[in-house]
């Protein structure tokens, strides 16, 4: 099988267009400072609870993503604050927070065992949820990215209501990533998924 008939997966939790709407505005007045950055675009932000890179076998992962949400109810989570990795002198990727959530570890541990079964290797790494704002592409203006971070640091974002989570397709182009919904399933409904 070549890299043709695979696609580029990866799994998140929906964002609404009202959530969209306030990551848009804090990306905003972030981009004042006028840094090098690739600003994602509002409507491609997502909550990733687990990247897969270039697979085939989609049924599997499908059943997986469902398996994971079946006896959990939808749920809020909080954003807050504004952040980079891995640090203020080397700000690489642009973020914002998600408050801590336990629904949302035991949600990524469900779907680490459920993906290994697909066999897919445990993620040994710790979760640390969060929504890419932008990725830094030079150190122009860096100093006043890291200013307009550190003003934002402490940004209250509000309520994100966990409602879907997507199996994604991301196809790379020169302006960005490209995402599509491979399947959609309703958190707690059992049954009631499309593709």
């Amino acid at each position: 099988m070549n890299s043709e008939d695979k696609n580029r997966v990866f799994i998140a939790i929906d964002i609404d267009e009202e959530v969209q709407q306030r990551l848009a505005d804090i990306q905003g007045k972030l981009q004042k400072c006028d840094a090098d950055v690739r600003w994602v675009v509002p409507e491609n932000i997502h909550l990733t609870l687990r990247f897969l890179g270039y697979v085939s076998h989609l049924k599997c992962i499908f059943k997986a993503t469902e398996d994971s949400v079946c006896d959990i109810e939808p749920f809020k989570l909080f954003l807050s604050k504004i952040g980079v990795f891995p640090d203020l002198k080397r700000p690489r990727v642009i973020w914002a927070g998600i408050k801590e959530s336990k629904i949302l570890s035991v949600i990524s541990q469900n779907l680490s065992g459920l993906l290994k079964q697909c066999g897919f290797p445990e993620d040994k790494r710790d979760y640390h949820p969060h929504l890419t704002l932008g990725r830094v592409r030079s150190s122009k203006n860096k100093e006043g990215l890291v200013r307009a971070i550190e003003i934002n640091e402490n940004w209250d974002g509000g309520l994100l209501m966990a409602k879907k989570i997507k199996v994604m397709k991301s196809i790379l182009k020169s302006e960005g990533a490209q995402h599509s919904s491979l399947h959609i399933v309703e958190i707690g409904k059992k049954g009631a998924n499309k593709r």
